[in-house]
């Protein structure tokens, strides 16, 4: 038995990702992959070889729920039987999800446009048109628009309980080979032989497409909030930290054509076949970059900061590499339960088996000596939470590695279907889902035995799980959990 003992049992894919709302059909399929209607359902040409590009599975919508429709995962208002395509369409060019009152006036739910108006629209130009015309020449030419991604050689896993984890291999801390080195400071980083926490099964994959519909979702289509369209247009470079099944890096890489997207992550969980502008790299991303300095112009980590063992020295490896003027971008979901009606009562007043279940995971991490990161998931989720002492503890390290220009964007993201507005009811929907099929992943390690976490034993794991499933389907809760975008620059000089 841990520390902690176990509570008791009583208890589009949608286009127009990087910039406003301008248009009002959105297809989700058929086409040449290089189409702006590519690789969702139907369509030809590769779309059935990747199956991981899903907009946003499982989920999906209900009678009860109120979210019906041809498509099975309600994230669809439409489906064109010509194209064999589900479409989305806009009724509000402004808010698409009937969510917000007004852009730059609504802070109760955290959204308002940076950019008021100057923001570039994600509408294809002449140059991307060319450059998905010279793809598809190439294709015809007998070059595959999509090319082999991950080697088998580093495709190896670890089994626990049921679970599939990677079975990557970092180099032990006393390496000098890998002393992470990252500019005049010589400040270095090493995990040695720590664990992630979570699985990379076909759950987690899953898991990992539906987070990317619910960020679709509460991000207005967009990919990113940083102000380096315009660039990548061009063509530049962009590095995303734990890439995952490569869902966000192929959709960069599909926007923009012109733009090198290279993915990092320890699990070989990417399609075999990707667009000829990303590679991925099975790595560890606390480890020493082998890319020369002054490489990127966007560095993105989405939902895996919580992971990360010495943000600091992170922090600082990425302005390194990154090209002055260039960004870095933080999304994350915050693993805190909210609700603003009352119905969800303080955690001195009423227990909450989900609260809870944050909570105790935050303590496996920080307990744990072999899992990876946790300190900043047990800050956020100690009691009394508080949802914004991420983006404090974020903009203050930012700062600390000479970024600029901080600026953090705020959502809510409800869970389950309570919400009046649709497109706020599918995001609650999806997370929901995500949620649910995420228990018996975020519980093995960091509340079980295997990693030296908390050390409840399988039973009373799921024991408790049931009052948590409970929790997370109790449609009198109006819970949500915010999601904040936190982006910086390296200054030009």
């Amino acid at each position: 038995m841990g520390f902690f003992s176990p509570p008791s049992s009583s208890s589009s894919r949608h286009r127009n990702h990087g910039g406003g709302s301008s248009s009002h059909r959105h297809r989700s399929g058929g086409g040449h992959p290089s189409s702006s209607s590519s690789r969702h359902s139907g369509g030809t040409n590769g779309s059935s070889s990747n199956p991981r590009k899903k907009a946003a599975t499982g989920g999906g919508g209900s009678a009860a729920d109120g979210v019906s429709g041809p498509d099975p995962t309600g994230m669809y208002t439409g489906y064109d039987p010509t194209t064999g395509a589900y479409y989305y369409d806009y009724t509000d060019g402004t808010d698409a999800s009937g969510y917000y009152a007004a852009e730059g006036s609504n802070s109760s739910h955290g959204y308002y446009d940076h950019y008021a108006g100057a923001h570039p629209s994600a509408t294809t130009t002449p140059e991307e048109d060319a450059a998905a015309a010279a793809a598809a020449a190439a294709a015809s030419a007998g070059e595959d628009y999509y090319t082999s991604s991950v080697t088998s050689a580093v495709a190896e896993h670890v089994y626990e309980a049921g679970l599939q984890f990677h079975g990557f291999q970092r180099s032990p801390p006393t390496s000098p080979a890998n002393s992470n080195v990252v500019g005049p400071s010589g400040a270095s980083s090493q995990r040695g032989s720590k664990l992630y926490a979570l699985p990379n099964d076909e759950t987690e994959k899953n898991r990992d497409d539906m987070k990317h519909g619910i960020a679709l979702l509460l991000m207005q289509n967009r990919l990113f909030y940083a102000p380096v369209d315009a660039k990548l247009k061009s063509g530049g470079m962009v590095y995303d930290l734990g890439t995952g099944t490569g869902i966000w890096a192929m959709d960069v890489a599909e926007q923009f054509p012109s733009t090198v997207v290279r993915g990092i992550d320890l699990s070989p969980i990417q399609p075999a076949y990707i667009p000829p502008n990303v590679s991925f790299t099975i790595d560890d991303f606390e480890d020493e970059w082998v890319l020369p300095p002054n490489t990127f112009d966007l560095v993105h980590m989405r939902f895996s900061l919580w992971a990360v063992d010495d943000r600091a020295a992170l922090l600082r490896r990425a302005f390194h590499h990154l090209k002055p003027g260039g960004f870095v971008e933080f999304q994350d979901l915050v693993p805190l339960m909210c609700c603003d009606d009352g119905t969800l009562p303080p955690a001195h007043v009423a227990p909450n088996a989900l609260r809870d279940f944050a909570r105790y995971v935050g303590m496996g991490l920080r307990t744990s000596q072999r899992l990876a990161g946790g300190d900043l998931f047990d800050a956020i989720t100690a009691d009394p939470g508080d949802p914004h002492r991420m983006d404090m503890i974020l903009s203050q390290e930012l700062a600390a590695a000479g970024f600029t220009g901080i600026r953090t964007v705020r959502h809510k993201c409800p869970l389950g279907g309570w919400p009046e507005q649709k497109e706020m009811r599918r995001c609650g929907l999806l997370l929901r889902q995500a949620t649910l099929e995420g228990l018996r992943g975020w519980s093995h390690r960091p509340l079980g035995t295997t990693a030296d976490g908390l050390g409840w034993t399988p039973t009373q794991i799921e024991i408790f799980l049931v009052d948590v499933r409970k929790a997370i389907m109790d449609k009198s809760v109006h819970a949500y959990f915010p999601m904040h975008i936190t982006y910086a620059q390296k200054p030009m000089v």
